[in-house]
């Protein structure tokens, strides 16, 4: 028995066109992502899907609203990695202000707590459990998960590659499709990226 996952990446937010480290900040899609989804909508009715989740932040929540409606599953354990102090700041000023926690951050980037944040180790473990619990429930059906592009990485990664060393390896979109399918349980990609020029049924 087949099923079909299609993982949806929220739309364009201000902090994602300034390049910060967006996490648990709570943004919502600037214009630019609004217009983003709605140009995929054509995309998604043209589909089926039995449950659509979604993370619980708002940029998610939005994004699930224009496709679908508010028909959802809000999921906390679907959000984004947790930055901590780093939270909503470019790169550049993390460095500066928080030199010392960057450094042992940069020094072991899997392992390290991000002070009032979480390591990613911490965040792999949270996403991917929470999924697998999904998949669980989900036998034989297709589902929509719009989340973070750092979710699905995490899951990718775990399904399709080593692990979370190879999280790095995968890149995902903004306003993206990503499709992942199991036969029974051994999972396969068929899709990576899929925009409103790409997209298929």
């Amino acid at each position: 028995m087949i099923t079909k996952i299609v993982f949806i990446r929220h739309g364009e937010t201000d902090g994602n066109r300034k390049q910060l480290y967006l996490g648990h900040t709570d943004l919502p899609l600037n214009p630019t992502g609004i217009a983003q989804i709605n140009n995929l909508k054509q995309v998604v009715e043209s589909e089926r899907f039995d449950r659509v989740y979604s993370s619980s932040l708002l940029r998610c929540r939005q994004t699930t609203e224009i496709l679908f409606g508010k028909e959802l599953i809000a999921e906390n354990d679907l959000r984004e990695m947790n930055f901590g102090i780093f939270d909503g700041q470019t790169h550049a000023d993390i460095s500066k202000q928080y030199s010392q926690e960057y450094q042992c951050w940069i020094e072991n980037p899997v392992d390290y707590r991000i002070t009032g944040g979480e390591s990613l180790k911490e965040f792999y473990q949270r996403v991917t459990l929470s999924f697998r619990n999904i998949l669980k429930e989900n036998y034989g059906h297709k589902l929509a998960i719009i989340t973070h592009g750092g979710c699905i990485r995490a899951i990718l990664s775990y399904y399709l590659g080593k692990g979370i060393e190879d999280y790095w390896k995968f890149k995902i979109d903004i306003a993206s499709f990503s499709r992942l399918e199991f036969d029974d349980n051994f999972p396969y990609l068929t899709s990576l990226n899929e925009n409103i020029m790409s997209s298929t049924k």
